[in-house]
């Protein structure tokens, strides 16, 4: 099969969008299909990528048989195949549903770095979408619940919602010796947005540093100078802000860090970085959000946090770590989890619907 992969980001992105093409590409190459990743280029909007996308499928010698584009990024390719009843179908590829993540975003409190949804995007990329939705031969959700719960707002395309959740690469066992760590590290990742929710994870960790003087946090995602806009300066003690890690470099900073702390208020599929935690053999606290709880069970594979009390949830976490046969097992289960979600699994049975589209 033909595949074009698309997105309306740069080549260099370090993002969970390109992450997840490459991951799929990768596997299904080695499977024998012939894949194309297509990125926009620099300067270039949403609607001007998706002109781009359709010139490119005119002007194909050999047309694809599937394109994979994000969000609204396929839509006029959409619209052409469907009105020259071309024989290539395009999939919708949600990396969360905007409308969705718009209703969560309502509820969050006020922080000066909010990036609130604009009146645009509200009035007319949402309407684009669910033209998108309407034209597109299947959309494809990264978690069980999303895709419910398009299927449940959209009734009438119930059928074409699909489900296969991120997977990762699985790294060898990492055996750690859970009785004592000097100094106690623990790790996030994330940007400065509502849905990373990072203000909250500082939180916890202050609390934790209060009990702890030895306890260190490395958040990779942020600058320092960005957070001191919004922070009270003694809140980052004992915090190492890095604003930029290229993924292959994170290894590193899993397997120094035991402890993974992830105060996400949305996520639009199962996080990269928890599950790459769990495969680095790290203990995650995740909050209680849908697209977590999927797959992390509590005191089995990793910790749920309460997400209301930042204190509570500190010494929840200390607790854990100061009981290193809970934290032995955990990590254990962790890595299991990841055995059976790895990125070939995920991959194969994403193959498996594409040939049952063919």
């Amino acid at each position: 099969m033909r595949i074009w992969f698309a997105a309306g980001i740069p080549k260099d992105s370090k993002g969970g969008v390109n992450m997840v093409m490459h991951a799929f590409s990768k596997n299904l190459k080695a499977c024998g299909h012939d894949c194309r990743i297509i990125y926009s280029k620099r300067f270039s909007n949403y609607l001007l990528f998706a002109i781009r996308l359709l010139f490119l499928f005119i002007f194909a010698h050999k047309k694809p048989d599937f394109i994979i584009a994000r969000s609204t990024d396929g839509f006029l390719c959409a619209l052409f195949k469907r009105l020259l009843l071309l024989k290539t179908k395009v999939i919708l590829h949600s990396h969360g549903w905007e409308e969705k993540a718009y209703e969560i975003e309502k509820k969050q409190k006020y922080f000066p770095y909010f990036p609130k949804s604009s009146l645009k995007a509200i009035l007319f990329r949402f309407n684009l979408l669910k033209f998108t939705l309407y034209l597109s031969d299947f959309c494809l959700c990264g978690t069980l619940e999303e895709a419910r719960w398009i299927k449940t707002k959209y009734k009438k395309y119930s059928k074409k919602i699909v489900c296969i959740p991120n997977g990762v690469y699985i790294k060898d066992l990492f055996i750690r010796e859970w009785r004592n760590f000097q100094p106690l590290k623990f790790i996030s990742v994330g940007s400065l947005t509502w849905k990373k929710n990072i203000i909250y994870t500082i939180n916890i960790f202050h609390f934790i540093k209060m009990s702890r003087e030895n306890a260190e946090l490395h958040l990779i995602g942020c600058s320092y100078d960005n957070l001191i806009h919004f922070i009270d300066e003694r809140l980052l003690k004992g915090i190492k802000a890095i604003s930029f890690k290229l993924p292959e470099d994170m290894q590193k900073e899993y397997r120094e860090c035991p402890y993974f702390i992830s105060s996400s208020s949305y996520e639009g599929g199962r996080s990269l970085a928890i599950l790459e935690a769990m495969a680095n053999s790290c203990i995650v606290f995740v909050s209680p959000i849908p697209s977590s709880l999927e797959f992390i069970k509590n005191e089995e594979n990793g910790i749920v946090l309460s997400l209301t009390d930042p204190a509570e949830d500190a010494e929840k976490i200390l607790k854990v770590i100061d009981s290193p046969d809970l934290c032995e097992k955990i990590s254990k289960k962790a890595y299991s989890f990841t055995l059976r979600h790895s990125w070939l699994r995920q991959s194969l049975r994403f193959e498996r619907l594409l040939c049952s589209k063919f």
